[in-house]
């Protein structure tokens, strides 16, 4: 598989590496500070500006910068259209909903938000069309180190401002074995930084650590690129992901540690399917068993078994895509529904579509959903059977596990889809595009 690369980067038309490395370094401080979820830099029309909003701008100014927009955008868009032009028609439909109603399930400020969002995602996935190889490459290898670092530094200064001692409040959870000290007295009192907020919601967590995972994600899967002369940055990589992965195990956020988790299991069953590996992917594994076997055996398993058995939480969502749903699924059939109906959203993006925007949203949504989960168990049967046709430098494991990101948000979230959501959608999309097409040179080169 390296081999093949080496050939891509000689065949495929190439990017200067001056027109690659604005757009590169831009992307990575976009990814790198999405885990900044609760932070705030002003308001505007009735919400908060967040580190990632102006890092998102910057990226698709340094965009513009280097390209016309319809080659970053146009060819992504092209092959990918079923996905893209659903979810912007879910919007478009949910906006007309939230204009019709005066009490929509999702307020205007929120769906124009979240056009931005996707707006932005078809950007980085034509981007990442464009700059795939080896400069960029270096640049989005360390692009998890930054956001680990990143998000530490700002956590040490919340947790400064709010004095609060971490390792108090860490004993204390895993002595009692309480998984509600972390989420409730140490997590949400971080996140509110500002006194003057409300509560933070609970499920604020889930975004900052999906943010991380994304970053490490991005940043394992560029690292195949390096050369033995890039220890350090090697070394930094590796680091910082046992770091950040153990920062998400600490958050106690169900759905993002099941994320986690899926590279883990494409790598079992693509053992199992070719058995074979090679010595430093065996041992690999089994540092990766091993670790995975001392976590469930420490106080943090015994914290992880209470959160993974509490059934509140299912029972509670299960009843909101069952009963509460379907109380609602006549009502809601045209242009949605009233805020007030729903009491708590199914966490389904279908069945939240409909809710927001009745079935002119749900169709769509539904559209979307299953083009991209088609795409992704396309790449991951390739994987598996490690069948021919992967060309990139770029690790296509965690390629993978990104994409796997974006379909448990789609049934673990609520409100539809939030920036690192469609960072995830994004991120698959845009590599396996890029993968593609340097297949299609390869070939053409022969």
């Amino acid at each position: 598989m390296r081999g093949e690369g080496s050939t891509v980067a000689r065949t495929r038309p190439a990017i200067a590496s001056g027109a690659a490395r604005g757009p590169a370094v831009a992307l990575v401080a976009f990814v790198a500070v999405l885990p900044l979820e609760w932070t705030t830099v002003g308001g505007v029309a009735g919400g908060f500006i967040k580190p990632f909003h102006i890092a998102a701008i910057v990226f698709v100014g340094f965009c513009l910068a280097r390209w016309r927009p319809g080659r970053v955008v146009g060819p992504v868009w092209h092959r990918h259209y079923k996905i893209f032009a659903a979810y912007f028609v879910v919007l478009a439909v949910t906006l007309a909903a939230s204009v019709a109603r005066p009490d929509p399930v999702l307020p205007r400020d929120l769906v124009l938000r979240q056009l931005m969002y996707a707006a932005t995602a078809v950007f980085v996935a034509g981007c990442l069309v464009l700059i795939l190889n080896r400069p960029a490459q270096r640049a989005l290898a360390a692009t998890g180190a930054i956001a680990t670092v990143v998000l530490l530094a700002v956590f040490g200064v919340a947790l400064v401002q709010q004095h609060i001692n971490p390792f108090t409040l860490l004993r204390n959870a895993f002595t009692q074995a309480n998984p509600d000290i972390i989420s409730y007295q140490l997590l949400r009192a971080v996140f509110r930084t500002d006194l003057d907020l409300p509560e933070v919601a609970a499920n604020l967590r889930h975004k900052v650590f999906i943010g991380l995972l994304i970053a490490i994600f991005v940043g394992l899967a560029c690292a195949a690129i390096l050369e033995r002369q890039h220890r350090l940055l090697r070394a930094t990589v590796t680091v910082s992901s046992v770091i950040g992965f153990s920062l998400v195990l600490l958050s106690l956020s169900r759905s993002t540690i099941l994320c986690m988790g899926a590279p883990l299991l494409l790598y079992l069953l693509r053992l199992l399917v070719t058995a074979r590996a090679r010595p430093a992917q065996a041992f690999g594994l089994v540092v990766a068993l091993a670790a995975t076997l001392a976590a469930v055996a420490s106080p943090l398993g015994t914290l992880l078994t209470a959160r993974f058995s509490d059934t509140a939480s299912y029972t509670a969502r299960l009843t909101a895509a069952g009963p509460s749903f379907l109380d609602q699924f006549g009502p809601a059939a045209l242009l949605g529904t009233t805020s007030s109906a729903v009491g708590t959203t199914p966490h389904n993006s279908i069945l939240n579509a409909w809710l927001a925007g009745g079935v002119l949203a749900a169709i769509p949504a539904a559209v979307m959903m299953v083009a991209f989960v088609l795409t992704w168990l396309r790449e991951a049967h390739r994987y598996v059977t490690d069948g021919p046709g992967w060309k990139l430098w770029v690790e296509p494991l965690w390629i993978l596990a990104v994409g796997a990101t974006f379909i448990v948000r789609s049934f673990t979230s609520g409100n539809q889809f939030h920036m690192v959501d469609l960072m995830a959608m994004a991120v698959f999309l845009g590599a396996t595009f890029a993968n593609e097409r340097a297949t299609v040179s390869s070939r053409e080169s022969r």
